[in-house]
């Protein structure tokens, strides 16, 4: 068996695992109960009562079969063609005899970024499929466990890198409606399964659709509202996480806004998120640039070097409007006043000499002549 020993993601182990560890707990503040456990292939004492409406339980097989184990999800690194195998352990806390339908699936992410398992009526159609347990159902009778071994067979055409699955412990039944209408339910616990296929890898991100819009009143002096949007993408070929940031900036690298975005848990090969933030009181001043930047991390391998950070900027204008108006009022103000000066004005008229006006006219003292 090859297995690797590194932690599971956190995210994902919250999400499907945390039942385990409060049943690690729970035995042991409540011991161990005495009696038998019924197994595929083995027989020992029954599991500890769990907490309070914790009815059925999924773990990795542990040390004792009896008792959840301590580990919180599968991870094997394989070659292509090659097999792995380990045990899963199926817990009944009931008080009636159930028939648990185990079986495997592929991981899908979330909006959120966090990883969740495919429906039972959702076919496989990656690391899911490699998964070959030995029972697909149990019938177990109340306090009783089934120990369920499985085998892992990555093919030969598989893509070098991380694959995530799961495998599942589901009751299945049926509810009413308020309208009175019988549906089918399935009550489902699932522990995460990650293999990672040898060969060339590639741990890389990307922001993708990068946009801006900038909401401001034109008759306003104060700052608008703005929203980001943006797709990161996991372009690569391992599990990653990351962590983001956005900046607003105006010219001349004066930063206006820096915020620190949601973080993604792990975001499978292939997989995208959609991501946005909202900023009010954003200054208008004229030409904004919006930067993302994640800082993305191995989700399996923690300790390895985290791949480099990943950039992407956009710009867009911030006009204020009402601003603007005043200042073409006061420059056109002033350039009227400057071409007036510049005008010439017509030359005055010249001065007419009064004794001339007085003088006798020549021509009317000869006609009275």
């Amino acid at each position: 068996m090859n297995r690797s020993a590194h932690p599971a993601p956190r995210a994902l182990r919250h999400r499907l695992a945390s039942r385990a560890a409060l049943l690690v707990l729970a035995a042991t503040l409540l011991g161990t109960v005495t009696g038998s456990v019924a197994s595929a292939d083995t027989a020992a004492k029954p599991p500890p009562e769990p907490p309070a409406k914790q009815r059925f339980a999924l773990t990795p097989t542990g040390a004792d079969p009896s008792q959840p184990g301590e580990r919180s999800s599968f991870q094997f690194h394989l070659q292509r063609g090659h097999l792995g195998t380990d045990r899963v352990t199926v817990f009944n806390y009931g008080s009636t005899t159930t028939t648990f339908h185990v079986y495997a699936n592929d991981a899908v992410d979330t909006a959120e970024g966090q990883l969740d398992l495919k429906r039972s009526d959702q076919k496989p159609t990656d690391a899911g499929g490699w998964v070959h347990l030995d029972s697909a159902t149990v019938t177990l009778a109340p306090l009783h466990a089934a120990v369920i071994p499985f085998v892992v067979e990555v093919p030969i055409g598989a893509r070098a890198g991380d694959h995530a699955a799961g495998i599942i412990a589901a009751v299945r039944g049926t509810a009413t409606t308020p309208t009175g209408q019988k549906v089918a339910v399935e009550s489902r616990i699932g522990v995460p399964l990650f293999v990672r296929v040898a060969g060339h890898i590639e741990a890389k991100l990307s922001i993708v659709d990068l946009q801006t819009h900038y909401h401001h009143s034109p008759f306003s002096l104060g700052g608008g509202a703005l929203d980001v949007t943006w797709l990161v993408v996991n372009t690569g070929s391992v599990l990653l996480g990351t962590n983001q940031t956005v900046d607003v900036d105006a010219p001349f690298g004066w930063n206006l806004e820096h915020r620190k975005g949601a973080k993604i848990p792990e975001l499978i090969p292939g997989a995208s998120v959609a991501q946005s933030a909202h900023f009010t009181n954003v200054l208008p001043a004229l030409r904004l640039s919006a930067e993302v930047t994640l800082h993305p991390f191995d989700a399996l391998t923690p300790r390895q070097a985290a791949p480099p950070a990943v950039h992407a900027t956009t710009s867009f204008w911030a006009i204020p409007w009402i601003l603007v108006l005043f200042v073409a009022v006061i420059v056109g103000f002033v350039y009227w006043r400057w071409k007036r000066r510049r005008t010439p004005r017509p030359p005055a008229p010249a001065p007419v000499d009064a004794r001339e006006d007085l003088a006798p006219d020549a021509s009317l003292e000869e006609t009275s002549a």
